[in-house]
């Protein structure tokens, strides 16, 4: 497993993981496991240029530079971003601010886009108007054919500063981006997941407790007690 020290301890929140994991074994996993649903789901290749929308710190960043092309990395935050370039900087990745509103790139511009808890689901983060304004800047400057892959949290209750799903997919498909896949791929309080985090389960097994709760996931009935994070592919037709 890559253990990148901001993305695991995260003791300042800037992997926007679990801040509270100290230890680090907890975000560690969870970081392990979302870029083993996106391996298999195989959205990305290796003559892409791809943009992370909401980077962060620069997570995903070096983990698609591996894989793709050309890695922009945005986002409205410029201390994160200085923690991107210090930390997680390579050859082919260029981190940009943005204002929050206007995507910096001309149209038709990336082959795959990447969100990971970018907040697109989060109506305190986009309010329905801006959500609305951010979706069609996504769909302005991805090529055709190309794709959105989010990881976002869904709420079988969903509380008032989330969108339901349902919704979502709707603001998508008004966009012409049409949802070919949406799936669990984690349970948000899972007593394993407890376990991880007091450091009670080996590291060595993480990968394979991973490719286990993958599998578990898709398998499972929608849950009206708990959130789990879903993975949705949405693709503009060429």
């Amino acid at each position: 497993m890559e253990h990148n020290l901001l993305s695991t301890k995260d003791a300042d929140g800037y992997g926007i993981l679990d801040a509270a994991d100290k230890r680090g074994y907890k975000n560690a996993y969870i970081d392990y496991l979302q870029k083993l649903a996106l391996d298999r789901e195989g959205a990305f290749k290796s003559t892409d240029i791809v943009l992370d929308f909401g980077c962060g710190i620069g997570r995903f960043c070096p983990w698609l530079a591996s894989r793709c092309s050309q890695v922009y990395g945005i986002d409205p935050g410029t201390e994160v971003l200085r923690l991107a370039v210090q930390y997680n900087a390579r050859p082919n990745i260029v981190y940009q601010v943005y204002d929050g509103e206007t995507l910096p790139f001309p149209q038709s511009y990336f082959n795959a886009i990447l969100c990971v808890f970018g907040g697109v689901l989060q109506k305190h983060v986009f309010p329905e108007e801006q959500l609305t304004h951010i979706v069609g800047e996504l769909q302005r400057v991805l090529k055709a054919p190309g794709m959105i892959i989010a990881i976002e949290h869904v709420y079988g209750r969903t509380p008032a500063r989330h969108y339901p799903r349902e919704e979502l997919l709707a603001h998508f498909t008004r966009h012409g981006l049409v949802c070919t896949s949406h799936y669990p791929i984690r349970k948000g309080h899972w007593p394993i997941l407890y376990m991880i985090r007091l450091g009670l389960i080996p590291a060595s097994l993480l990968p394979r407790l991973a490719q286990y709760e993958l599998d578990k996931r898709r398998r499972e009935r929608e849950s009206y007690l708990d959130y789990k994070d879903y993975l949705f592919r949405f693709e503009k037709k060429g």
